[in-house]
């Protein structure tokens, strides 16, 4: 399981994953720590969850896409139709691997962040639920954490609604984040965090 969170502010957006993941090697699992939250150009970044064969998919992408500033209209449909056809393409080469292991994960999300057209912050997040299924977008608010985390969710948005600083909101995320790491084997204690606005992308990591 991943901590994905996505936040919509007077700052920007702020995107955020951690970075467990668990690897299947024949009948053995075991842990690894890699990133999963990276920058789609100049002014977008997406992270994933779920399937672990989309982090690669994600950095390739990441590095193709560099230093160009795509707002979201664009970044947005052309990352998600990239990782919809890589994905596939997984699935095609495996084969009937995964009728003989109907234990492995078969849930995979995107989360995009970035600014439109118009300077402002904006996120959406898809979901896939079984292999071959396609990707489609799961309704969002101005915050978003998945799994979900109510009471994080709801000192987010207090926050942002008093117009809280920046400092403030990224101290609630970090002790929120922290938490439930430490209550749950299953999220890593390392998180990456970018915060995206027109002036571009500010990277931070947590643990």
């Amino acid at each position: 399981m991943s901590q994905l969170l996505a936040l919509n502010t007077e700052y920007g957006v702020i995107l955020a994953a951690d970075r467990r993941v668990e690897v299947r090697e024949g009948h053995q699992i075991h842990e690894e720590e890699r990133v999963k939250l990276f920058p789609m150009g100049t002014v977008a970044a997406m992270a994933t969850s779920g399937a672990a064969v989309c982090i690669p998919m994600t950095e390739q992408l990441s590095n193709f896409i560099g230093e160009q500033e795509l707002n979201f209209e664009v970044v947005a449909p052309y990352v998600l139709e990239q990782m919809q056809r890589e994905y596939d393409k997984f699935i095609d080469m495996a084969g009937d691997w995964f009728l003989r292991n109907p234990e492995a994960y078969r849930l995979s999300y995107l989360l995009i962040g970035g600014v439109n057209a118009g300077g402002e912050p904006i996120f959406e997040f898809y979901a896939s639920e079984a292999h071959g299924e396609s990707y489609y977008a799961l309704p969002t608010h101005e915050v978003l954490t998945a799994p979900r985390r109510l009471g994080l969710e709801t000192r987010l948005r207090a926050a942002n609604a008093r117009s809280a600083s920046l400092e403030e909101i990224l101290e609630i995320i970090e002790a929120g984040l922290s938490l439930v790491a430490s209550k749950e084997n299953a999220v890593g204690n390392t998180f990456d965090l970018v915060i995206i606005n027109k002036e571009g992308i500010t990277r931070l990591k947590i643990g």
